[in-house]
């Protein structure tokens, strides 16, 4: 066995050298793969043209880029909007402002949930 060198390991010591390099993968691996970070997704409100606010007019979640015409139906929730069960979608998040044709479209990537709500006037995807 060689160390990273390049020199021949001998000795007593060599294999317990390689257990404990085995046993620091074994342990970080899963803190790797449970590290994953929780990221969410939101609609800016209002949305900032120089001295300009537009407040959010309406949101839209889609499977794939809203070009596509993939819209999904939001379930009712209360006051919300919600798409739930998106873990087999690829959602984009669709904000609408009042007083301008701009729409902000994000990518919600790995999102499971997206909700929408009137008061206040608020969209994102976790």
């Amino acid at each position: 066995m060689m160390d990273i060198r390049g020199e021949k390991l001998t000795g007593p010591n060599t294999m317990s050298s390689c257990r404990y390099l085995v046993a620091i993968f074994a342990l970080s691996v899963p803190t790797i793969l449970c590290t994953t970070a929780h990221h969410r997704y939101e609609c800016p409100s209002p949305l900032i043209e120089g001295k300009t606010r537009h407040a959010l007019r309406y949101v839209n979640v889609y499977d794939g880029p809203p070009e596509n015409l993939a819209s999904l139906i939001p379930v009712p929730a209360g006051k919300a909007d919600m798409w739930d069960e998106l873990e087999y979608v690829d959602a984009y998040l669709a904000c609408d402002y009042k007083g301008t044709d701009k729409i902000i479209t994000i990518h919600a990537l790995g999102a499971t949930v997206c909700k929408g709500t009137d008061h206040p006037s608020a969209a994102f995807c976790d």
